[in-house]
Parts: structure tokens; C-alpha cells; sequence
């Protein structure tokens, strides 16, 4: 796929790489010109970010309704001014690609969370629906409009670990009537959920063999110790006390900044 068949308003995700590191930003094309697209420019702290630099690379994330992103790799991008605005001229010398292969293991997860969609706008309670190293998804009974390209931040707790995802909307699905399903691409590598993934799966391993060599006669009871572990686990599952942790992480957050 060329340029030539993109359109204004589509949403991009432009990925910025710097040695092993790499940073997943939301941007929309303007205009496209032949072999070039126009683009909104990106702001940081709020900054223009310059994307000519030689100690980085630029690819660039076509989102499409339904349908597989398309990806350009190592592509050119400067900044160019018309009537006193700032955009992105941004040129690719190859061909883009559907991205269609899952990148990674999706790991079920079912727990309360709550979602912002967008910059400062109201939290949603969600569904968190999985996990992966290079997204995550969820569930919830608000319609938001024009969700794809947005920002999201996701926050959820389990095994007594808070987690606070940065990512981009790239797919929303309705699942039913009332129910909608936003897939997200992780914007912000998240140390802590490589690890967390793997701890769920060996969990569930071990409980698969449990069951499987569970010896005839063997009763279900619970012991007290297993109990209170249950209930200390189950201590941030209602909607309230997650509410508040991610106002507090937000608030934690522009601190940092």
C-alpha cells in the first residue's frame, strides 16, 4: 500500500525508536500530496517534537476501521510551516504492509479496572478483557466517539500489583447492545507486565496439574490462611476503591512531570 491511499482525518500511530526503546504517539493525517502526507504535529511538554533526528527511527502505524494497520518502516518526516501552522511532511521509499500477526501472548484477565479515553476526560469502570507485552483491551457500556487514535490509561489491580498502562486505541468493536470492546497498542513500555503475565501463566499451570492429579478422596476445604490470603487479594475489587487509585496515580503522575 502507497501513500496515495490514505485519506485526510485517518488516524496514525507514529513510532519513534531509540536503541532498544521505543515510544507508540497518536497523530492524523491532514492532507496527502502524492508521495507524502501531511500530518498534525505531536507536542511534548508542550513543544513540537522533532522527528529528522539522526539517532532515531520513524515508523509509521496506519489505523483502519475493521481492518488490519497498515505499517511503513524508516520513513522520513520534517517539519514544514503553511499560513503560520506546524505539520509533519512525511515520505516513505517503500511500500507499507498489513501488520496481521499477533505479536504476542494475550493473557485472559476478567478484572475491575477503569479506563480514560482521551486527554482529560471522565474515567470509565471497565472490563479488563487481556493483556499482552504490547497491548491490552477492555470492556465497557460506554460508546466512546472517535475513540480510535485516541490516548487511553488503563488501570487495574491483581496479585496486589497496581498497574498503569499508557496505549493508543487502535480497534473498537461492539460486542453486543450494550457492550463495546476498545483494543489498545501499549504506548509506554510497562516493566511490570512481562513479568505479571508470566506469573499468571505459570498460576494457571499449577492449578491445571492440581486438578489433574488430584487423588480420589481429596476434599475442597479451605484453610483459614488461604482464606484471609483470598480476602487480602480481594480488598480493591470494588469499583470505588479502583476509582480512587487511578485519580491517585494520576495525580502521582504530574507530579513526576
Amino acid at each position: 500500500m502507497t501513500f496515495t491511499e490514505a485519506r485526510a482525518g485517518d488516524n496514525l500511530i507514529i513510532q519513534i525508536v531509540f536503541g532498544k526503546q521505543n515510544m507508540d504517539l497518536p497523530s492524523k493525517i491532514i492532507d496527502v500530496r502524492g508521495q507524502n502526507l501531511i500530518v498534525d504535529i505531536i507536542y511534548l511538554d508542550k513543544k513540537m517534537l522533532n522527528l529528522s533526528s539522526e539517532h532515531i527511527r520513524v515508523h509509521l502505524m496506519l489505523i483502519r476501521e475493521g481492518k488490519a494497520p497498515i505499517v511503513w518502516k524508516n520513513i522520513t518526516c520534517k517539519i514544514i510551516k503553511e499560513n503560520e501552522q506546524a505539520f509533519y511532511q512525511i515520505t516513505s521509499y517503500s511500500e507499507g504492509y498489513e501488520n496481521n500477526r499477533r505479536e504476542a501472548f494475550r493473557l485472559y484477565i476478567g478484572n475491575d479496572g477503569v479506563a480514560q479515553i482521551g486527554i482529560n476526560k471522565k474515567a470509565l469502570e471497565v472490563i479488563v478483557r487481556d493483556v499482552s507485552e504490547n497491548g491490552f483491551s477492555f470492556v465497557t457500556s460506554i460508546d466512546v466517539k472517535m475513540a480510535v487514535g485516541e490516548p487511553v490509561r488503563l488501570v487495574f489491580i491483581d496479585l496486589d500489583i497496581t498497574f498503569s498502562l499508557m496505549g493508543i486505541v487502535v480497534r473498537k468493536v461492539n460486542v453486543n447492545e450494550k457492550e463495546v470492546l476498545y483494543g489498545c497498542k501499549l504506548s509506554v513500555k510497562n516493566d511490570k507486565l512481562l513479568k505479571y503475565i508470566n506469573n499468571k501463566q505459570r498460576q494457571t499451570i499449577s492449578a491445571n496439574k492440581n486438578k489433574e492429579y488430584k487423588g480420589p478422596g481429596m476434599g475442597t476445604k479451605v484453610s483459614k490462611v488461604k482464606k484471609k490470603k483470598e480476602s487480602k487479594k480481594n480488598r480493591y475489587e470494588t469499583t470505588a476503591e479502583i476509582k480512587n487509585l487511578f485519580v491517585k496515580v494520576l495525580h502521582e503522575d504530574n507530579n513526576e512531570k
